[in-house]
């Protein structure tokens, strides 16, 4: 997750074992895709490091629900989190140790500490 302009939350995948390694970004207001060329220069550096000779895609990711307010942004980031999580699951054919109901209550838990 990524706070972005002091009260929005988007988010951030990143995919470094894929052929040519890809950060996604997925935010739920229909005119955020500018802060794509701002996530590039923050995450760069820390990418680098991580990932030395990697060169990494930044993909603005399709959204099809923008949030209709100016508060749910961080119910978005966790829908898509807990997507992420059993699509991956899914895809390596593992049993899910967590429902969607777990994980969504624990990201909540960790926004609200990160918050107060």
């Amino acid at each position: 997750p990524l706070r972005v302009h002091g009260n929005h939350w988007s988010l951030a995948i990143i995919r470094p074992r894929e052929a040519i390694p890809v950060v996604y970004y997925y935010t739920s207001l229909q005119d955020d895709a500018e802060y794509l060329d701002t996530l590039r220069e923050h995450m760069e550096p820390h990418l680098n490091l991580l990932y030395p000779g990697r060169q990494f895609q930044y993909i603005n990711e399709p959204v099809t629900e923008f949030q209709q307010n100016a508060y749910d942004c961080a119910i978005f980031v966790i829908k898509r989190i807990a997507d992420e999580y059993i699509a991956l699951n899914l895809a390596q054919r593992e049993a899910l140790p967590w429902t969607r109901v777990h994980i969504v209550n624990k990201l909540l838990q960790r926004m609200w500490t990160f918050l107060t």
